[in-house]
């Protein structure tokens, strides 16, 4: 019996194999059997027989293996604050990624309707169905359909001419969940609706390319479920949190085990995580077409200009962008070609590729737990794939050159706290501080309002060096970029005064917000505007009309004169002698500026060409608008910074930055609200970025700290310490 007894597990080691080996079976099965809708048959489910008994024999070989740290001994009063990051941490995962949910076979009634009505443009009335599948992925047969009217079924689909509108197609019987139509759209299509389990839906198939799309129906939500459908998705969600959360567990004991998990293992998990996400950024260029704007043409004009000509440096546009076109040999015969728009799309593809990577690797290196870091790792290259970011590659426009170098230079403050002191210190310093400068000035001449991002963040980390809250290696560094960023402030200053970059602000300004405004236009006719009616037409004319009759019509002479000599001093007067208008309207602005929708500028590669439901999904949980996530942020930043920092923990923490990036969100919103009055919410896109990043770096900082080991709030502490690690 002694000898039996000791193979057998401790009845807290017991209860939590048998826990984890069943939440982790029944989790891979349904990510193995996940279909395309984001539902699993339950039929999968039989292979619980198989697999379970498999993974509670591993698991409990392996607790015998750990020996001191067992499963039960993270119950320990001692032990408990893993638990609770294990939690915590399955938690995010779960509002983060999309979890496969069951597809119950239940009685559904769906009816499609003929309605024998079209768009204008439409040549026919036509409605075709080409397939019919439950969200199981089990297919409908379309000879189950009740037919009426003037619709048939042919060898490969059920379709409708619209000769007699009403003429429906109808089914009743077992489906399940929800259902997936194939539709036809063409030329010669017409409007069907769609009735399913009472809810109607209506779908206008004219499109001027033929395609075959499919259109998701009726997928169960928690509000339209059954009992039984509910009791199913809450054992779905509980089984998968468990699973979550035992494997942290698990993850957890494996480490206090060894001190560190095994590099192999580590070196592996950070591959998968590097394949997964190049796989997911190599489906954007399958959904998104290349694609060239109005802006692009000044883009390539300026960058045919000479290298050694004053004004590609120093111009109407900045240099960034046209020095890339000159490298690709772009230029203004060619710039609209397939092949140019592609060369222009692959290469900012992989920039962004590069620079996010060089981010991850950054803030991953910072945490303290291997588990946590490479979770930090995954989480910032995934944040990176959301459309807010991805989409703007194949377009040739700033953004994806902008948001690239800001995640690289985002990098490049935080890899000095953690670079060996004798590097950071010595002759190694300077040459990174002299690669950080340079990669800021692309940044910073990639978009001029990116500048005031540099020079507020900059002051803000050289302000926390004075104070000595940063490490004592860095100090120095931050102080010295600190200097940089002013220098560059009044250089970049100089070249928007010599390239008259300032000029079109002042134009769109006074077309759309001065002189619409009684008052704003009042205060300008004062300061010397000349304001005739040929200059009040500018108001109902689209940005480049304008543009050419400010820029060239002798008519507008007087108004170029004054612009000219005090345009600017004008305008700035007004904005700090109208505090409502300038630095009240931001805040009032905030949906615009933090959580703009760009999607306007996508272009598909055929018409009707949805986003991938993966890449969606990534989008709504990792870009979330929802305004409680959004208040919440902020609170786990200003709470990151306090435990860090009571903690004297500024060696590889990375809290200055996201602080820093918080504090610098209103003055990119005062400076984006007030610098162009066009396409705000492309213009403030970095805005909503920064915001959310700093939020989630703030939240994996937290994890960190819970999991750390020595990390207890009855430790906090505000006393320095004298030697800061590294």
């Amino acid at each position: 019996m002694q000898t039996l007894r000791k193979y057998l597990p401790e009845r807290g080691d017991a209860v939590f194999s048998m826990a984890a080996a069943f939440s982790w079976s029944y989790l891979i099965i349904a990510l193995l059997n996940r279909n395309e809708y984001g539902f699993f048959a339950l039929r999968s489910l039989r292979w619980l027989t198989l697999l379970f008994p498999a993974m509670l024999v591993g698991i409990l070989y392996a607790s015998k293996k750990l020996r001191s740290a067992t499963p039960a001994s993270l119950l320990h009063s001692e032990n408990r604050q893993a638990l609770i990051a294990s939690l915590a941490t399955a938690a995010v995962i779960y509002l983060l990624f999309p979890f496969p949910n069951p597809a119950l076979v239940t009685e559904q009634h769906l009816v499609l309707i003929s309605t024998g009505e079209k768009q204008a443009s439409s040549a026919g009335h036509v409605v075709e169905v080409r397939e019919a599948r439950g969200l199981d992925g089990a297919e409908l047969p379309l000879d189950r359909f009740q037919l009426s009217g003037d619709w048939r079924l042919t060898r490969r689909s059920l379709a409708s001419e619209g000769r007699e509108p009403g003429a429906s197609a109808e089914y009743r019987g077992p489906l399940g969940g929800g259902v997936v139509l194939q539709l036809r759209y063409n030329q010669d299509a017409g409007i069907l609706r769609v009735i399913f389990n009472g809810i109607e839906s209506s779908y206008d198939l004219y499109t001027e390319q033929g395609i075959t799309v499919p259109v998701q129906i009726g997928a169960p939500t928690w509000q339209s479920a059954d009992p039984a459908q509910k009791a199913w998705l809450t054992l779905n969600a509980a089984l998968s949190m468990a699973a979550l959360t035992t494997l942290g567990m698990a993850l957890s004991l494996a480490s206090r085990a060894q001190r560190r998990p095994a590099s192999a293992l580590v070196a592996l998990l950070y591959l998968g995580i590097f394949a997964v996400f190049l796989f997911t950024k190599q489906m954007y260029p399958q959904f998104n077409a290349e694609r060239a704007f109005r802006d692009t043409y000044s883009y390539v004009a300026h960058a045919e200009l000479p290298l050694w000509n004053i004004e590609f440096w120093a111009g109407q546009r900045t240099f960034t962008i046209p020095l890339l076109y000159k490298l690709l040999g772009i230029n203004l015969d060619n710039y609209t070609a397939r092949d140019s728009l592609g060369a222009v799309a692959q290469a900012q593809h992989w920039f962004s590729v590069l620079c996010w990577t060089a981010l991850a690797v950054a803030f991953a290196r910072t945490m303290r737990n291997a588990w946590v870091a490479a979770l930090a790792f995954g989480l910032v290259l995934f944040f990176s794939l959301n459309l807010g970011v991805s989409f703007w590659d194949s377009l040739m426009l700033s953004e994806s050159l902008s948001f690239s170098f800001f995640a690289l230079v985002l990098a490049l403050w935080i890899m000095p706290a953690w670079l060996p002191e004798k590097f950071i210190t010595g002759a190694g310093g300077y040459l990174y501080l002299l690669f950080s400068a340079l990669a800021t000035v692309f940044y910073t001449f990639t978009r001029d309002t990116n500048l005031y991002f540099v020079l507020a963040c900059a002051g803000i980390l050289a302000a926390l060096a004075v104070l000595r809250w940063l490490p004592a290696k860095v100090q120095w560094h931050y102080i010295l970029f600190a200097v940089f960023a002013v220098g560059l402030f009044f250089y970049q200053n100089w070249t928007l005064q010599a390239g008259n970059r300032w000029q079109i602000h002042i134009y769109d300004h006074l077309a759309k917000r001065i002189l619409p405004d009684p008052e704003a236009r009042a205060y300008f006719i004062a300061a010397g505007l000349p304001v005739n009616d040929r200059l009040m037409a500018i108001t109902d004319m689209f940005g480049y009309e304008y543009h050419d009759l400010l820029d060239y019509d002798p008519s507008m002479a007087a108004v170029r004169a004054w612009i000219n000599q005090s345009g600017r001093s004008t305008f700035f007067r007004y904005l700090l002698t109208h505090p409502a208008a300038s630095l009240w309207k931001p805040i009032l602005e905030t949906e615009a500026l933090v959580n703009g929708n760009n999607l306007e500028y996508r272009y598909p590669k055929h018409p009707l060409q949805p986003v991938p439901d993966f890449i969606a999904q990534l989008t709504a949980r990792l870009y979330p608008h929802a305004p409680l996530i959004l208040w919440l942020m902020p609170a786990m930043i200003l709470l990151a910074a306090f435990l860090q920092r009571a903690n004297n923990d500024t060696g590889r923490s990375a809290w200055w930055l996201a602080l820093a990036i918080l504090l610098t969100l209103y003055p990119m919103m005062f400076i984006t609200w007030n610098g162009n009055p066009l396409e705000i919410e492309r213009h403030a896109a970095q805005v909503g970025i920064q915001y959310r990043l700093s939020g989630w770096m703030s939240l994996l900082m937290l994890l960190d700290w819970l999991y750390a080991p020595g990390s207890s709030i009855r430790r906090l502490s505000f006393r320095r310490k004298t030697e800061q690690p590294g």
